[in-house]
């Protein structure tokens, strides 16, 4: 990415390093974060979604006990697993608000659209570990499995996508 925007520094200097610059380094979400950094990230984020998805199961009425990533329910136990964390999202909301903001076309709008993506990550993962949740009490831990826990998370990252879009137009000259 770098290499590519030197590219192009030197093909057209800076009017086009410019012009072209956030396009070529927009590209910097393809690369994966390291794992040093996505270790710590991934382990705050299944700690927050973990929290507050306790907190919301028992404002359905269910009663729920929390040990670290453990949600025990009774006679049902769902693990709040690294991938359910959020960390995908977040690198996904991450580059779709980078876009949104790039198309605003103004710094203060793409700003606050990075800014919410983290927590629109956070509350789209906090409502599928509820669902799960809900599902496995009402139904049974086999509705929770398969076809339906990725049904659930294709469901929550649009429900994220919505949030970025409704802030994206809610916020456009902000």
């Amino acid at each position: 990415v770098l290499l590519l925007f030197g590219l192009v520094w030197c093909w057209g200097g800076q009017p086009a390093a410019g012009k072209l610059g956030a396009v070529v380094l927009f590209l910097i979400f393809m690369v994966p974060l390291p794992f040093v950094w996505q270790q710590p990230v991934g382990e705050l984020l299944q700690h927050i979604v973990s929290v507050t998805s306790d907190a919301a199961i028992s404002m359905c009425g269910l009663s729920v006990h929390r040990e670290g990533y453990i949600l025990h329910l009774p006679g049902h136990v769902l693990e709040v697993a690294q991938g359910c964390s959020g960390i995908r999202q977040i690198t996904v909301f991450l580059g779709i608000s980078t876009f949104l903001g790039l198309v605003g076309g103004n710094k203060v709008h793409c700003a606050v659209m990075l800014i919410f993506s983290i927590p629109i990550a956070v509350v789209a993962n906090t409502l599928r570990i509820t669902m799960t949740g809900l599902i496995t009490w009402y139904l049974g831990p086999a509705w929770a499995q398969g076809v339906l826990h990725d049904v659930e998370g294709l469901i929550t990252v649009l429900i994220g996508l919505t949030l970025l879009w409704w802030l994206s137009r809610w916020c456009p000259d902000c």
